[in-house]
């Protein structure tokens, strides 16, 4: 062979070489790759994280093409390295997400206290009286039932997997509130719902119509029953359903009308600017248009 082409032989291979540790490299960047790619998917596109990864994935991207084939160690270590200050960045921030959106052990006791306690059993009765606003409970039944719960990840699962392998929490399409507050939140709204329910009762309780039912439809104790009530002004507990029953029967002279709130919300947005007697006039048509062909002395408007 020629000098020419001896050189040109050890040139190929030279390239060869240094083809096959480009290709090692990113062999080797291979699995973390994919691991932050799907890390990426799990937080909300407009994340912090999100923005210093694609600038760092650009970087490589860059340094990759200017690479002519080859990548020093130092290259090597410097992208290796980041790419874990990444992972690790993203395994610390999904932690504290997940701690945020999941009930902890303490909370789990909670809400399953919360699902069994007697203020949501009395409001569960109570339902059975056709004026109370059932759609009020059946929406704080499912906030309660949505609130997840789930303490066993650890991080040494996060580092194979970048999503909860117990409860796939993504925080992209899910969300990041404090669930903890949300539980403390939806306590104290129990007892505003049981205030609200029981004033309802009241209120349509002691209007003339009702009474008259009382006077003439009760026996005896049942009477006593629904008085006792009005004069207390609180539910007995427990809630039995010779309670409810004897309400329905008093209340049953009555006709509930639901609407619902985004529908009176949106006629009200209808309406525009307007001068008090104008809003009142059009509340009153809207009102009369429900009632039409209805005693309104028996109606009773809930909104649900």
């Amino acid at each position: 062979y020629s000098a020419q082409e001896i050189a040109s032989y050890e040139k190929a291979v030279a390239s060869l070489d240094k083809l096959d540790s480009l290709r090692e490299f990113v062999m080797n960047l291979g699995p973390t790759a994919s691991w932050l790619s799907a890390a990426e998917t799990a937080l909300p596109g407009e994340h912090e994280w999100v923005d210093r990864m694609r600038a760092i994935r650009k970087d490589i991207f860059n340094s990759l093409q200017d690479a002519d084939l080859s990548i020093s160690s130092s290259q090597s270590q410097s992208i290796a390295g980041k790419l874990q200050q990444l992972k690790t960045e993203y395994i610390n921030i999904y932690i504290s997400l997940h701690s945020k959106a999941r009930l902890g052990v303490n909370d789990d006791k909670q809400k399953a206290a919360l699902m069994n306690d007697i203020r949501l059993q009395t409001l569960t009765k109570l339902v059975g009286i056709d004026l109370m606003p059932r759609q009020q409970l059946t929406e704080f039944q499912n906030r309660l039932a949505g609130l997840k719960s789930c303490f066993n990840l650890t991080e040494k699962e996060l580092i194979s997997n970048p999503i909860c392998p117990h409860c796939q929490f993504r925080p992209s399409v899910e969300s990041t509130v404090q669930t903890s507050s949300l539980l403390a939140q939806m306590d104290g709204q129990l007892d505003q719902i049981v205030g609200q329910w029981t004033t309802t009762l009241l209120n349509n309780l002691g209007d003339p119509v009702t009474q008259e039912n009382i006077k003439e439809l009760l026996h005896k104790d049942d009477r006593k029953l629904i008085q006792d009530f009005i004069g207390t002004k609180e539910l007995p507990q427990p809630l039995n359903s010779n309670f409810v029953q004897t309400a329905k029967t008093v209340l049953s002279g009555l006709q509930k009308i639901p609407i619902k709130k985004s529908e009176l919300v949106e006629k009200l947005a209808e309406i525009g600017p307007a001068s008090p007697d104008e809003l009142k006039a059009l509340l009153n048509e809207y009102v009369d248009n429900l009632t039409r062909g209805k005693d309104p002395t028996k109606v009773r408007i809930v909104l649900e």
